[in-house]
């Protein structure tokens, strides 16, 4: 039953955020341009899914454009109606997560508050009522680490483990990054480190069954070997360019809201190739892109190390005050901070079960990670935040009744 009444409780905030921020989307609402806005691109390949005119592409995997398009056509094409039906995906990811801390801590009060705090998130609350693709791979990818074994035997469960992940991959391929933090998790976990190789190599082969179905084809459709998508040169460039130095701007977008760009962030304009070598066949493009990204960091390390160091900072909401706009610095640098700190108390109060907490603790340093590739956007951070979530319930526990959160048979 708890498991509903979260799931309800999360639906229905979900839906009523939805209703007041947005209740009437356009196309245009989803960004201005496709390359642009990705929200933009997934809505538009999942108009082709649901047409049956979708063809495989080397930008991103079908995963999510196969999930958008299932939903623009069971609501007749509405982006509204298809937008709910995410909702009802994304809501997923309350009861998922009451699972993951009650599997950890076996402590229901932790569980629940877990729940009710990943529901109430703003920033989860605000990308899981949209079409970016965090809406479905979060609860997903929860579900995900809930589901982990917390043994090594029997080995079949790890191959099942291995053919989930791959859909989560294939629906946001970041989390293929995000292998290796899963033979840690195992390490920690059992406190082993070679017999930790077994289950993690058959949970490897259970991932890329799923996943070499689509590497298959869009290999053969480029004639190049290529594993998810083709954009990696695009999404590290963005992250890492002479244009970002100019400083940070603020910038109108639809509706009011707006968009930032600076060091620590994305900019699609990196500077690095004229409007003729866009224009170049995909590979030599790849190629060029690279050697010119190469050619920049190594001329100018000291920009390159301070656009890293940005983008950590932008990552966890620390960065120049004259981006605290109120409605960003209330609802979100505030609270995370608040979070960081909460999050920090719980790991020293239960520093003798680290190993039981990996699950947790771990995601913040792969989503660091993943923004000292691309670039310290705040969806990023969302899985980190679920985990970050647990521990400041855990943390509150602590405050409240001056014991330990983790409860006999945890």
């Amino acid at each position: 039953m708890k498991y509903l009444a979260l799931y309800f409780f999360a639906l229905f905030v979900t839906l009523s955020f939805f209703y007041f921020y947005n209740p009437h989307p356009t196309v245009e609402s989803l960004g201005v341009q496709e390359e642009y806005a990705d929200e933009r691109y997934y809505y538009n390949q999942g108009m082709k899914v649901a047409e049956g005119t979708y063809e495989v592409n080397s930008y991103r995997p079908i995963g999510f454009p196969l999930i958008v398009g299932v939903a623009l056509w069971l609501t007749g094409y509405s982006l509204a109606g298809a937008q709910i039906v995410l909702i009802f995906l994304s809501s997923l990811r309350a009861p998922f997560l009451y699972g993951l801390a009650k599997k950890i801590t076996n402590n229901e009060w932790v569980a629940i508050a877990s729940g009710i705090f990943i529901t109430i998130w703003p920033s989860i609350l605000y990308f899981s009522s949209s079409y970016f693709s965090e809406s479905v791979s979060l609860p997903l990818f929860i579900a995900f680490l809930w589901a982990i074994p917390s043994q090594i035997p029997p080995y079949w469960r790890w191959i099942l483990l291995g053919l989930f992940f791959g859909i989560v991959i294939l629906i946001h391929p970041m989390f293929f990054m995000f292998l290796p933090f899963v033979f840690l998790i195992i390490a920690f976990e059992n406190r082993v480190f070679f017999k930790a190789l077994v289950p993690f190599i058959v949970f490897v082969i259970g991932t890329a069954i799923v996943i070499a179905p689509w590497s298959y084809s869009v290999t053969k459709k480029e004639n190049r070997f290529i594993l998810l998508s083709a954009n990696g040169a695009d999404a590290i460039a963005g992250g890492i360019n002479p244009n970002l130095m100019e400083g940070y701007k603020i910038t109108p977008n639809y509706k009011g809201r707006t968009t930032v760009i600076g060091p620590g962030l994305w900019i699609w304009d990196n500077g690095y190739l004229t409007e003729e070598e866009k224009k170049l066949p995909p590979k030599e493009r790849e190629k060029l892109l690279y050697s010119r990204l190469w050619d920049w960091i190594k001329a100018h390390p000291i920009d390159f190390l301070y656009l890293e160091a940005a983008k950590v900072l932008n990552l966890w909401a620390i960065y120049p005050i004259e981006l605290h706009v109120p409605l960003r610095f209330l609802s979100g640098n505030l609270p995370t901070l608040l979070l960081i700190v909460l999050s920090i108390v719980a790991l020293w109060e239960e520093r003798a079960r680290l190993n039981r907490l990996v699950r947790l603790w771990i995601l913040p340093l792969f989503l660091t990670g993943v923004a000292l590739l691309i670039c310290g956007c705040w969806r990023y951070r969302v899985a980190a935040d679920a985990g970050l979530l647990v521990l400041a319930a855990i943390s509150i526990y602590h405050l409240i009744y001056h014991r330990s959160a983790f409860k006999e048979g945890a």
